[in-house]
């Protein structure tokens, strides 16, 4: 094979790949948060809002994010999470655009108070 014929194959399989669209929501209120042994340490987060963008793995619309609660910075998120849900006042919330810690469910990646 060429270099023109496989260039033209990577791009015809490039065009094919799902693009991952990472969902951000603004000034939303979070309304309901979950957590259970059964999921394993991560936490579930539903807001008011809905999601500028929802990658193509985000099949779970009883949530809107599911984060991580193994790190020390993930402990740091998890309490912005609960003072912002304690006192219902809105947050920005930034998705990675993967589902890597609950495979129907999008990742969070940051929260702006």
């Amino acid at each position: 094979m060429n270099s023109k014929t496989l260039l033209a194959a990577g791009l015809a399989l490039l065009s094919l790949a799902p693009l991952a669209r990472a969902g951000d929501i603004l000034d939303a209120t979070l309304v309901k948060i979950a957590s259970s042994k059964t999921w394993g340490e991560i936490l579930f987060i539903k807001t008011d809002k809905s999601k500028s963008g929802l990658p193509g793995c985000h099949t779970n619309l009883s949530w809107d994010y599911v984060m991580p609660l193994t790190t020390e910075h993930d402990k740091k998120l998890y309490a912005l999470v609960m003072a912002a849900r304690a006192s219902q006042t809105p947050v920005s919330l930034n998705g990675t655009g993967t589902c890597d810690h609950f495979g129907s469910v999008e990742s969070l990646i940051g929260i702006t108070w």
